[in-house]
């Protein structure tokens, strides 16, 4: 059990909770991990749920349903890749939302060449403002909507030294994008460059 490892006398059970995961399919059946997971009281830590070796806090997948869902979601949209693994669109975006978040998590340093473009999302035009790294096929950053406010965001994020290293941003022409571009990079005007595809 996890929590006796934080302390060298064994917690007893004080109840259990039945939950579901969903595994990877076997062929065409859905799979499913069923199973009542004890809750502790623990003198440090209060009354806490003995983490699984599965799957992460929180989470109604496997991890390797997660992996598996991560490889087909970045090989399609999320509207197709919710349909191919059997599970909702929001379950789709929360799953690639995480891998996200561990990715941004693991960086160490600030692209020199980004592009910075918008995405629409679902239904009624929502959108999200995507920088990314030109030099690796890497996501550096994401952020709802496609204002000024959103690649605000970014720069603040990265800090003003960062900024300042910045010798490229492909972008369309998105004024919100290249007002805020303007903002936080220093000789901005210089270093914007518009994609082919918006000229």
């Amino acid at each position: 059990m996890a929590v006796s490892r934080l302390r060298k006398t064994p917690l007893g059970v004080r109840s259990r909770q039945g939950r579901v995961w969903r595994d990877l399919d076997s062929g065409i059946y859905q799979a499913y991990i069923h199973a009542s997971i004890p809750r502790v009281i623990c003198p440090d830590h209060g009354r806490i749920q003995v983490k699984t070796e599965w799957s992460e806090k929180g989470s109604r997948f496997t991890n390797r349903f997660e992996v598996h869902a991560i490889d087909v979601l970045s090989s399609t949209d999320v509207k197709k890749g919710s349909l191919i693994l059997g599970i909702s669109w929001d379950q789709a975006w929360h799953i690639m939302q995480k891998a996200v978040s561990r990715g941004l998590a693991r960086k160490t340093s600030v692209p020199g060449r980004i592009g910075v473009d918008e995405k629409s999302y679902g239904k009624h035009h929502h959108y999200i403002t995507i920088v990314y790294d030109l030099n690796n096929p890497a996501v550096d950053h994401i952020e709802f909507d496609r204002k000024k406010e959103s690649l605000d965001l970014y720069y603040t994020k990265i800090g003003k030294d960062a900024s300042a290293n910045i010798e490229a941003i492909s972008m369309d022409m998105w004024d919100p994008f290249i007002a805020s571009t303007r903002t936080h990079v220093d000789d901005a005007k210089s270093k914007i460059v518009f994609d082919r595809f918006h000229i």
